[in-house]
């Protein structure tokens, strides 16, 4: 029977640990992971095959991923509710900033009131998507979570420098201007290449 060495061990637990947070759920991977790629091991696959067969056969979308749907598995109710929350409050906000918009551009009366409850609504979604990427970091890899990260903070400097600019308080354009290059600089580039990257890829596997 194949044993991994203590080497194999230490690498594939280093492995486990830069992904997953909980102490406990550790345990438990590196346990079956040691069982999949010893078993593996058996058949004639090397360490390294064995071992990312083993992590793919987990879970597909990698280690991190796993701790996600644990959390959400135990606390199926609340996560669901805040996402359907998240999508209201992002809709409402969507739906309120566009009809804000075309009031101000007509010279219609509650244009003000639409668009302050749009950008607060706005920054309510930005907000929890803030504490989503705080909680959970290991679940926005890469170039997603600088996406994300950088998508969330312009979307807060342009509520708020919204709102600022209705009541004419001071900052107001500069809160608006920072947002909106953060916007455009940041988010936007990082949007459309990962969106070509992933389209490539399509492409490819076609």
């Amino acid at each position: 029977m194949v044993e991994l060495t203590e080497a194999q061990i230490y690498y594939l637990n280093n492995l486990i640990c830069s992904k997953i947070e909980s102490k406990t759920l550790r345990s438990e991977i590196l346990d079956h992971c040691c069982c999949s790629i010893e078993s593996l091991m058996e058949k004639g696959k090397s360490f390294d095959e064995a071992c990312q067969e083993a992590l793919c056969l987990l879970h597909p979308a990698g280690l991190s991923k796993i701790e996600m749907d644990v959390h959400f598995a135990l606390n199926q109710l609340i996560p669901l509710f805040m996402k359907k929350l998240l999508y209201l409050s992002g809709f409402i906000a969507t739906f309120s900033l566009g009809v804000g918009m075309l009031f101000r551009f007509m010279h219609w009366p509650r244009a003000d009131e639409l668009l302050i409850a749009g950008n607060l609504f706005l920054m309510f979604t930005m907000l929890s998507l803030l504490t989503q990427l705080l909680r959970f970091p290991a679940a926005f890899q890469g170039l997603t979570y600088a996406r994300t990260l950088s998508g969330v903070i312009a979307g807060i400097l342009i509520a708020v420098g919204s709102i600022f600019k209705i009541f004419h308080w001071p900052t107001a354009n500069i809160q608006f201007i920072v947002g909106m290059v953060i916007l455009t600089v940041v988010f936007i580039p990082l949007f459309f290449w990962q969106l070509y990257q992933r389209e490539m890829r399509s492409s490819a596997a076609a």
